[in-house]
Parts: structure tokens; sequence; C-alpha cells
């Protein structure tokens, strides 16, 4: 007899032998670690209550994608004011990724944008996922790494908007 568990981070309903109660488990769907809890009699004959959406909740505003996310879903369709700020907070995470390969590579520029979202030989990286090298509406975001807009300290990124605008990372908010 196997027992009902959901994750606590994605809820993803798992069926977990009683022997594993107790134990730490890897979620197939997210990859998260959790300990099992023992089922009591009654919990085992009464089917589990639903996952809670607030779980989920919780698991996407830990990141800024999924504050993005919450944002989108809370605004509905974004306007070209919430695309901008979103094309703003692409390029801020781009000059992060960046900044960290340069750190963890002595100094190098990747020769690509793509090497970020790669692991390297010494296990550094990703820095980024593949969709954030793209801004709001598609299009890989520009790099200049001699950074003028910052006084040389980061890189400038930017992209532009379908009316022509500059968005970028050096931008106040």
């Amino acid at each position: 007899m196997t027992a009902k568990h959901a994750c606590p981070y994605c809820a993803e309903e798992l069926s977990v032998p009683p022997d594993l109660a107790g134990e730490v488990l890897s979620c197939p769907r997210c990859q998260a670690d959790f300990v099992t809890t023992a089922p009591s009699s009654a919990a085992a004959e009464v089917e589990p209550e639903t996952p809670r959406r607030w779980a989920v909740w919780v698991l996407l505003a830990g990141t800024l994608p999924g504050w993005l996310l919450v944002v989108f879903l809370l605004a509905g369709p974004m306007g070209d004011d919430s695309k901008e700020a979103m094309a703003r907070a692409g390029a801020i995470n781009v000059a992060k990724a960046l900044t960290v390969y340069r750190a963890d590579h002595r100094g190098e520029r990747p020769a690509i944008l793509l090497l970020l979202t790669q692991r390297d030989g010494q296990g550094n990286g990703p820095d980024i996922d593949e969709d954030g090298l793209l801004d709001p509406w598609g299009n890989p975001y520009q790099v200049d790494y001699q950074g003028s807009h910052s006084g040389g300290e980061s890189p400038d990124v930017w992209t532009n908007t379908p009316d022509g605008k500059i968005v970028g990372n050096w931008q106040k908010r």
C-alpha cells in the first residue's frame, strides 16, 4: 500500500511506500528535496487534501521570473509599459549573468551569450536560462562590454522596443 503525498513546492502528487515515511525524497517534477511524513491510519484511508495553491505561489515568488509571472497573472495582458519594465529587468539579469560568468572565468567574456546558459567543465553555470536572453518581444538582448553607461563598471545590456525606444540595464527606475 502506498500513501499519497503532495510535493510542498510544486504540488505534484506522489505515491510513496510507507517504509519511506520520514525519508528525504526528490520530487521528479521540480527536483526539490522534502521529507515525507508517516500517515496516520485515518489519513491513510482518507483521500489527501487537494494541493494548496499557496505552495505554488511561494515557489513562484522566490524568483524574479516568478514575480514577473505573478504580475502578469494578476495584471492581465501587458501593455507597453509592463513589457518595457520586463525588458529592463531582463537586461539587468543578463548583465548580472555576464558578471558571474566573468568572475568564474578569470575575467574572460563569453564568446556568445548562449554560453551563459551552459555548465562549463569546472561545474560553473548555467548563469541564466535561454529564455532570459530574449526580450519580451522575442529578440535577443544586445551587449556592449565597455559599459559606457555605467562608467565601465558593468556591461551595457539593452533592447529596442517595437517603436524604437531603447531599454537597458543602466536606466533609472
